[in-house]
């Protein structure tokens, strides 16, 4: 038999965020006996999927440099540190997740250290903040971007926006771009009835409430904080609406904070980091990601494939509007609006099944998995 593909996959953490269940569900998936995942990362401590790794067979390794420097420093110093481990440790592939160009360093470190294929994987579309720094930030970006055609091998994008984002326009005219479609397991998401019973009373959740769901890391990007606002508004138009956060994340203690004082912890439900994700889905009646920017998030398809109405924003990509459940609004709306949209939708929605489209679009686990093996041989 063949020697397998040893491939190493290169991301911050393991966490249960949108790059970490891509990367793991591309890795549930593929043919083991052809290829072997690996997984480095840039901070050293017990993670979400460390367990379920090492019973795929599979390996983490840690470069732990000191999270107090400077970013670009620490890129730098990591950088030098993953050249050493490449040097030491034979793969045949590199596959770097990323949602700035700022990791181009591995890239380079991956050229340096001879490995043959060389991935470079956008995840998002942008990234804002209130930093004072991030004018600065863009523009080191955008002189970064133009080197990537001289030390990586192939490029790779969750969506056209995140193309658009990290790399030149040459590159995407030229079609040295590939759009990889954040692919999940059908089937595992699939609307069940029984299990919608089963997880309500799981959930404590009546009959008569409405259950809206957003899954997603307490951060900037995520924009918990107008999703509350949006929740406060939704409350006063429909007394039985109650919302369920799943994640964690930095900002969890100020959004606790927020509820409170708005008098909606009854109403607001904080889950936490699960693993049933997909069963609780099953219990809700809407996805709402009102995200300040977004890649193409891999819970947006989720939510289509458990036949729930989504409603995002339009810095969501429209590519995320696989079935007609999505609903896009823009930012600049007032919560209230939004609000009122979350009634409308919920008022006159049917729930169906959606596998067959979801499959023609190609975003079936298999489809994903497919084009990466042809990528990686």
């Amino acid at each position: 038999m063949e020697d397998k593909i040893k491939v190493l996959h290169i991301t911050e953490k393991l966490q249960s965020g949108g790059i970490e269940n891509f990367i793991m569900n591309i890795y549930r998936n593929i043919d083991k006996e052809k290829v072997e995942f690996n997984f480095l990362v840039t901070r050293n401590e017990k993670e979400f999927f460390e367990d379920e790794i090492k019973q795929l067979g599979g390996k983490k390794f840690v470069i732990d440099c000191n999270k107090n420097q400077n970013v670009f420093k620490r890129i730098i110093k990591e950088s030098k540190e993953l050249e050493k481990f490449l040097k030491e440790n034979k793969y045949d592939v590199v596959h770097i997740h990323s949602g700035t160009p700022l990791r181009i360093f591995y890239l380079r470190a991956a050229k340096k250290a001879k490995i043959p294929k060389r991935i470079y994987h956008s995840h998002s579309a942008e990234v804002k903040g209130p930093h004072n720094a991030l004018k600065l930030k863009k523009i080191i970006f955008s002189f970064l971007k133009r080197f990537f055609k001289f030390y990586g091998t192939d490029f790779l994008a969750c969506s056209k926006m995140a193309a658009k984002w990290m790399y030149t326009s040459n590159m995407i005219k030229k079609q040295q771009v590939k759009i990889v479609n954040n692919g999940i397991d059908i089937d595992k998401f699939k609307f069940n009835s029984q299990i919608r019973e089963k997880y309500r009373k799981k959930l404590l959740i009546d009959n008569d409430i409405k259950a809206i769901c957003h899954i997603g890391r307490f951060n900037h990007q995520k924009n918990h904080t107008f999703l509350i606002d949006i929740f406060k508004e939704l409350s006063i138009l429909n007394e039985k609406c109650h919302l369920y956060l799943i994640g964690d994340g930095e900002l969890r203690g100020i959004i606790e904070d927020k509820v409170k004082k708005l008098d909606l912890y009854n109403k607001v439900h904080f889950l936490g980091v699960r693993n049933d994700v997909n069963n609780i889905m099953q219990a809700m009646d809407m996805f709402l990601l009102p995200s300040n920017y977004e890649g193409l998030p891999v819970v947006g398809i989720e939510a289509q494939a458990a036949g729930l109405p989504v409603i995002c924003s339009t810095e969501v990509t429209d590519e995320i509007c696989i079935t007609n459940n999505v609903k896009m609004i823009s930012l600049n709306e007032q919560p209230r609006y939004w609000a009122m949209k979350v009634c409308e939708v919920l008022e006159n929605f049917n729930r169906v099944d959606t596998k067959k489209i979801i499959e023609q679009n190609k975003f079936d686990i298999k489809s994903t998995v497919n084009m990466l093996y042809d990528i990686y041989i």
